[in-house]
C-alpha cells in the first residue's frame, strides 16, 4: 500500500496525556493486530537529532481573535454584499482599526452569507450559486493568483506564514481543489472555480485540530468571491513537557503503547516484523468537536507521527503509519 507521510488534515480524537497507561484515538487509529514482532529501527539518524528535547503545551483560550475592519472591508466588497460599509454594522464608538463584534448578514434565500464571530477566531463568507454557465479555464484565476490574495487577506488578519503548516522540504503546504462542471452527459467540462486552502501549525509541526484551523480561499469565473473560511482561535502555551527519548519510544511500541492508523492494510501473512523508517511530531486536541467554550479545557499536545513498514514471515509487506504517545510522564 502507496501512502504519503502526511498523516495530518484529519480529525484525531485521543483519551491518552502523561500520566495514564492507556493511549486511544477512536476513529482514527486502532490497536496492532500483533503483539510479537520483531522491532526494526531504521528511522535517519539526521532525523532524530533534529526531534526537540521539550515542547509546549497549548490551549484554546477564551479571548477574542479582534479582526481589522480594514480587512473585513476588502472581504464585504469581494462578497454579495459589495456596497455595504462595514462601520454600519459595527456599535458606534467601536475601535475603527479592530473590532470584536460579532457580524451577521444572510441573504433572503439564504444561500448567501457573511459572518464574523471573534470570540471563535472565526469567519464564513459564502455567495451562493443560482446557476452555471460554460466557461474557458483561464477564467477562472490560477492557483498562484489565488494563493497571493489568501497571504494578503491572511496577514490582513493577523495570520502570518510562519502559523502555516510545512512539508518536509520546508515549502508550504497548500491544497489545492478545482472545481468542474460537465454537460452533454459528461463531454464538455469546464473549470468553475478553484480553491487554495492552508492549515494551521503550531510550533512549525502540523496541528490535527478538531476544530479544522484553517483558512481557505475559493474564487470562481473572473475572481468572483465563492467562498472564503478562516478558523483561527487563540492559542497560548500552558506548560513545557519534555519528550521520551527513542530508546524509551521503541520500548513503548514494544509493550503495545502504539497505534495502527485506521486505514492501514496488513499483510495476508500477519506481522512478524515492524520496520520504522520516519518519523515527525504533530499536534492534536483530544475529543470531538466542541464549542470554543469546551475546547478551551483540553489540552493541545504532541505525539509522534511514525511511517513504517510491515512485514510477514513470507515476506509480504505494507507501509503503514503508526501513532505513539511522545511526552514524558515524569
Amino acid at each position: 500500500m502507496k501512502r504519503m507521510f502526511i498523516l495530518g488534515f484529519v480529525s484525531l480524537c485521543v483519551a491518552a496525556h502523561a500520566g495514564t497507561n492507556q493511549f486511544t484515538m477512536p476513529l482514527r487509529g486502532v490497536a496492532l493486530p500483533a503483539q510479537d514482532f520483531k522491532l526494526v529501527n531504521h528511522i535517519p539518524r539526521e532525523r532524530l537529532a533534529r526531534l526537540p528535547k521539550k515542547l509546549p503545551v497549548y490551549r484554546y483560550t477564551d479571548q477574542v481573535r479582534e479582526f481589522s475592519v480594514a480587512g473585513l472591508q476588502m472581504l464585504l466588497n469581494q462578497s454579495t454584499f459589495a456596497g455595504t460599509n462595514i462601520a454600519d454594522l459595527l456599535p458606534k464608538g467601536t475601535n475603527r482599526a479592530v473590532t470584536a463584534d460579532s457580524i451577521r448578514l444572510v441573504s433572503q434565500d439564504r444561500l448567501d452569507y457573511f459572518i464574523v464571530s471573534p470570540g471563535e477566531g472565526r469567519i464564513m463568507v459564502k455567495s451562493g450559486e443560482r446557476g452555471r454557465e460554460m466557461t474557458s479555464p483561464d477564467a477562472v484565476p490560477s492557483f498562484d493568483t489565488i494563493q497571493a490574495q489568501l497571504f494578503r487577506q491572511a496577514g490582513g488578519f493577523g495570520i502570518t506564514t510562519n502559523e502555516m503548516e510545512r512539508q518536509a522540504d520546508g515549502s508550504l503546504f497548500l491544497r489545492n481543489r478545482t472545481g468542474e462542471n460537465f454537460s452533454f452527459g459528461g463531454a464538455v467540462k469546464s473549470v468553475v472555480s478553484r480553491e487554495v486552502e492552508i492549515c494551521r501549525a503550531i510550533s512549525d509541526f502540523p496541528f490535527n485540530s478538531i476544530n479544522d484551523d484553517r483558512i481557505a480561499l475559493n474564487l470562481g469565473v473572473n475572481g468572483q468571491l465563492r467562498s472564503f473560511n478562516l478558523t483561527w482561535p487563540v492559542i497560548e502555551p500552558v506548560a513545557t513537557n519534555r519528550l521520551i527519548s527513542i530508546s524509551k519510544l521503541l520500548k513503548q511500541i514494544k509493550r503495545g503503547q502504539v497505534l495502527s492508523d485506521l486505514m492501514n492494510e496488513y499483510p495476508k501473512g500477519g506481522i512478524s516484523e515492524i520496520e520504522l523508517k520516519d518519523i515527525t511530531i504533530e499536534y492534536y486536541l483530544p475529543g470531538q468537536p466542541l464549542p470554543l467554550a469546551a475546547a478551551v479545557k483540553s489540552d493541545i499536545y504532541p505525539i509522534a507521527s511514525i511511517l513504517a513498514v510491515f512485514k510477514s514471515k513470507s515476506g509480504e509487506t505494507e507501509e503503514a503509519g503508526l501513532y505513539a504517545p511522545i511526552m514524558d510522564s515524569k
